[in-house]
């Protein structure tokens, strides 16, 4: 597990390992956006983790046999 350390603002720092070329392209799209680095990560990890809820729940509603389809048309 990350070591993580907890701040006055509510939020914990995370220590986590990266790539050299991976933060090297994290670093030219803060600079390319004027987003800082710390705001792409905290946004990708939550990206990643909505798409993943999603799947989630997706996948548990298909292993419900009781749980009626939608037709796509009404998605």
């Amino acid at each position: 597990m990350a070591n993580a350390t907890s701040t006055d603002t509510g939020r914990v720092a995370v220590n986590v390992d990266l790539s050299v070329g991976l933060l090297e392209r994290i670093d030219r799209l803060a600079e390319s956006t004027g987003v800082t680095r710390v705001a792409l990560i905290r946004q990708a990890v939550e990206d990643l983790l909505e798409d993943a809820e999603d799947i989630a729940v997706s996948e548990a509603r298909l292993a419900d046999a009781e749980d009626p389809l939608v037709p796509w048309e009404q998605a």
